[in-house]
């Protein structure tokens, strides 16, 4: 298809303040208070116009400031708690740097794995299982006592680990699904923004699950390139990570970002008016990527409803009617077409739920 003459990319700043709004939530949740932790960090906006505003922006040194102080808030609650340590920003640096010295991504993910037991598995660990065509990289220190801290904690070190290795071979690194040792928390809004695949709760170990064929791929990085990186990663991890992606899949978390708040799916008028550009010009620059506003929405619906049949107590219609489907057999068909299960197989075969009567 022949590609518009406009070069100049569409950029959306409404997916970072709605990532900090639901870090916020959380840092809220364990009694830390949001509005402080703005003033703090410089932002002219309270926390109340943050969360409820689709059109809210912050600064880029707002963004950082603010995502620094809610891990360190996190941090802190989960250690007065727990008294477990988490990684500190110098112990990151560390092994960033070990990580340059490795040839390749297996490479790097061995050394991740000798660097965490200089300490013992106090901060973390990696270890790596290799199933066929796939890996699963476990990733994470062992818990004591799952606080609401540590979930978010281990969420972000997920997404973390996931573009720092993806930074070092110089591409994403695509995943399968995240495990997560956790249950599903009410409202998965965190999860919604950092990642783009099914996440998986209640299972032995957090885990990234990728392509095993990047194993191999060789590590490209530069001291210089690690130095550059550190002035603001990880804080500025949702922004490196969604203006690297596809506009559709920049369109995808925008969307599926609004439904984990509003349990609505946005019109595609809102979605352009996100990037600063009419729905015209939206449409055909997805159509550049052989791709489309309902195709996207559909997928949204999809992966909705997939997280919705984890609910044993909600039958298939009342997850059809929440995932925005016409009716349950629109959404049955869709299901069985997109998964080649039924809603209730899926739920018996692979969520390992019992069949409802």
């Amino acid at each position: 298809m022949k590609k518009s003459k406009h070069v100049s990319p569409a950029v959306c700043h409404h997916l970072p303040a709605t990532f900090i709004a639901a870090l916020l939530e959380s840092v809220a949740e364990l009694g830390e208070d949001p509005d402080v932790i703005l003033r703090e960090a410089g932002a002219s906006c309270r926390f109340k116009d943050l969360a409820s505003r689709h059109d809210a922006r912050l600064s880029l040194t707002e963004f950082v400031s603010i995502n620094r102080l809610c891990n360190v808030a996190l941090r802190r609650r989960h250690q007065q708690v727990t008294g477990e340590a988490s990684m500190t920003e110098e112990q990151f640096g560390l092994l960033c740097q070990c990580l340059l010295g490795a040839a390749t991504l297996r490479e790097a993910i061995a050394t991740s794995a000798r660097f965490f037991n200089m300490f013992d598995d106090r901060i973390g660990r990696t270890a790596l299982d290799e199933r066929d065509d796939e890996a699963l990289l476990r990733i994470g220190p062992e818990r004591r006592v799952q606080t609401a801290a540590s979930y978010v904690i281990d969420l972000y070190g997920l997404a973390v680990m996931q573009l720092l290795y993806g930074w070092l071979i110089d591409q994403p690194l695509q995943l399968r699904s995240v495990h997560l040792a956790y249950p599903c928390p009410p409202q998965n809004r965190l999860g919604l923004g950092l990642f783009d695949c099914e996440l998986r709760f209640e299972q032995p170990e957090n885990a990234l699950c990728f392509d095993a064929l990047q194993l191999d791929q060789p590590t490209v990085r530069t001291h210089g390139e690690l130095s550059a990186l550190l002035r603001l990663f990880p804080y500025d991890l949702t922004l490196r990570s969604y203006r690297s992606k596809p506009l559709a899949e920049q369109v995808y978390l925008v969307m599926m970002n609004h439904y984990g708040r509003h349990r609505t799916l946005p019109s595609i008028d809102a979605v352009a008016r996100t990037f600063g550009i009419t729905d015209c010009t939206l449409r055909r620059r997805l159509a550049e990527e052989n791709n489309a506003y309902s195709k996207i929405r559909r997928r949204c619906q999809l992966n909705a409803a997939a997280d919705f049949l984890r609910r044993a107590d909600m039958t298939v219609a009342e997850v059809a009617q929440l995932s925005s489907f016409s009716d349950p057999t629109a959404f049955r068909r869709a299901f069985r077409h997109w998964t080649g299960k039924s809603p209730s197989a899926y739920r018996v075969e692979v969520l390992g739920l019992p069949a409802q009567s």
